[in-house]
């Protein structure tokens, strides 16, 4: 009799494990290639920026408790508005008390109901549907009757007085998709910057059946091969830290499935596994006014000439440009270095004396023109490519142009060929009513440096360059 009681009690403790283990867990992301390839990129630093960076860093602070998206095709929705654009919400006001972040939560179901448009809350979404929208309409705070009904049942009717919260844009991190051209350093080292610079990274990663099991674990270590089709299975989730130490360097994430799921909703990721899993990963570009520094602008520029450590030395002339202190050959070899401080949209083209057309230096066609990282490097044409001063002799002119929203840079070439006068007259015209006067911002005599602050939001500053060319 004993023996029997026993064996069910042991059968009764069994039972009431299984849901626990057997729970399926929804997910909902869409992947695209084609679309993925082409949303613009992250721009290229110099190699400098990336070497510096931290051994590990996490921004888990800011993040809201995990919480769980039930049985709904929803993720795309939980990663972007619930944890991603909360985090960086949190981020921009300083707010580091988790309770506070997550009674500050934007909607899931308002940007899921307004993407999908599917009732029965089954149909996934694809991150460049959502993260469009976050941009061009805008994330509402989550209703307090979100948390008491059923996901399927709020209407989009419920958020018509809600304010809303649009980001300034996004930008994806891995140049390819899973064409073999990529390495893991291309897939993890975008990811580590972004993170270290307090951006959060939303991924689309394949999910393979061991990830569903990893109840009370703080690594997931994968028994399947990446390469096998997971099509079905595709995961929306936001990336919130990494620790080059921890499990020989790992990407902490952040899931959709409550905090029963592995360590509170939490699970570390390998670096190799991160690469071979994750085929999408997108950093949020925070309005650039929520910025404790929105108001500032800082940037400069080094001229840097193959084979002469004196690169090109300039001063500043009382007309609001930069010209070189001598003229050089055609021929000559020369690159540019632009760092700029603060957060803002940077536009650069290159004309001469000769001719009306421009030629566009920054961004190139795919690359955004947002630089919002701390000290951001670039180098024109590219860190080991220069440009040649051709024939043609008379003068050369850059014109970069600092803006804390976008603007139309192919309107502002064209009305700068059009342009007639001196050439800061021809930039101010060619900018706007917009365009600051020279007399407004601090410009170093002898480096190309400039310094401002504007509580203009539309405020567009330029950092002006003539190189004399015989």
């Amino acid at each position: 009799m004993k023996c029997v009681k026993k064996t069910l009690l042991f059968l009764w403790v069994l039972l009431s494990l299984t849901p626990l283990f057997s729970q399926e867990f929804s997910t909902g992301a869409i992947l695209d290639p084609v679309r993925y390839s082409q949303i613009d990129t992250k721009p290229v630093l110099v190699t400098r920026s990336y070497t510096s960076i931290p051994r590990s860093y996490s921004i888990k602070q800011y993040s809201p408790i995990p919480e769980n998206q039930s049985p709904y095709g929803t993720c795309a929705a939980w990663s972007t508005a619930f944890a991603a654009r909360t985090i960086s919400e949190s981020i921009a006001l300083g707010r580091t008390n988790r309770e506070q972040s997550s009674n500050n939560v934007f909607s899931p179901a308002f940007l899921y109901k307004n993407v999908s448009k599917d009732p029965n809350c089954k149909t996934g979404i694809f991150l460049g549907d959502a993260l469009d929208f976050m941009k061009n309409q805008g994330l509402v705070k989550r209703l307090p009757a979100e948390k008491t009904i059923d996901f399927k049942t709020v209407l989009p009717s419920m958020f018509t007085n809600a304010k809303r919260y649009p980001i300034s844009g996004y930008v994806r991190l891995f140049s390819n998709y899973r064409d073999g051209l990529g390495t893991i350093e291309d897939r993890v080292i975008p990811v580590k910057k972004s993170l270290s610079e307090k951006k959060p990274v939303v991924i689309a990663m394949k999910l393979p059946n061991s990830f569903f099991k990893a109840y009370g674990k703080d690594l997931w270590q994968p028994i399947e091969s990446p390469y096998a089709d997971y099509s079905k299975t595709a995961h929306a989730m936001c990336v919130v830290g990494y620790d080059d130490n921890k499990y020989g360097g790992a990407f902490e994430i952040q899931n959709s499935w409550g905090t029963s799921w592995a360590n509170e909703g939490y699970i570390w990721v390998r670096y190799n596994d991160f690469a071979a899993f994750v085929y999408e990963a997108y950093e949020i570009i925070e309005n650039l006014a929520n910025y404790q520094d929105a108001v500032r602008y800082e940037a400069s520029i080094e001229i840097e000439v193959y084979n002469d450590l004196r690169g090109m030395p300039v001063t500043y002339d009382r007309q609001g440009f930069y010209r070189t202190r001598t003229s050089y050959p055609s021929g000559t070899d020369f690159r540019y270095l632009m760092t700029n401080k603060y957060p803002a949209y940077v536009y650069s083209f290159a004309g001469d004396s000769s001719t009306p057309d421009t030629d566009r230096i920054f961004p190139l066609r795919g690359v955004s023109p947002v630089l919002d990282y701390t000290d951001s490097t670039i180098a024109w044409p590219g860190e080991f490519d220069w440009i040649r001063l051709n024939d043609v002799v008379g003068t050369d002119y850059l014109v970069v142009l600092f803006a804390k929203e976008s603007l139309d840079i192919d309107a502002i070439q064209g009305r700068f060929a059009r342009e007639r006068g001196t050439f800061p007259e021809r930039v101010a015209r060619a900018v706007g009513v917009n365009f600051i006067p020279y007399g407004e911002a601090q410009y170093n005599g002898s480096t190309m440096r400039f310094s401002a602050v504007s509580a203009n939001p539309k405020a567009v500053f330029g950092l002006l360059l003539a190189i004399e060319h015989r």
